[in-house]
């Protein structure tokens, strides 16, 4: 593979997962990939397990808030997956997803 077909693979691979950066607290940089080139995304169905890995990633980028039991953790731990679903969600750009998202009854901070 040459040098140019190895960067447009790379883009490609690119768009067909979300991948988003989170701080935690001791400036450690967390990194979460959400793939989805496997999913139909013109379907009502692959937008909606799109959504639920965009929230199963968000408790892993959030975790380190979810050790602690106090109110503020917890407040903090629902405030980080929250904030994580909605900047993937905008990130990845897809109008029924925002729309998935925006209705959602259980919402990003359920566990």
């Amino acid at each position: 593979m040459t040098r140019t077909q190895l960067i447009i693979a790379a883009a490609a691979a690119a768009l067909l997962s979300g991948s988003i950066a989170h701080a935690a607290p001791d400036s450690e940089l967390i990194q979460v990939k959400v793939s989805y080139s496997d999913l139909d995304l013109s379907t009502a169905q692959g937008v909606q397990i799109l959504y639920t890995r965009i929230q199963s990633a968000s408790a892993n980028a959030c975790d380190y808030l979810s050790g602690d039991a106090s109110l503020s953790s917890r407040a903090q731990y629902k405030d980080c997956r929250r904030d994580f679903v909605s900047k993937m969600v905008r990130q990845i750009n897809i109008p029924t997803l925002a729309q998935v998202a925006s209705v959602s009854t259980d919402g990003p901070t359920s566990h």
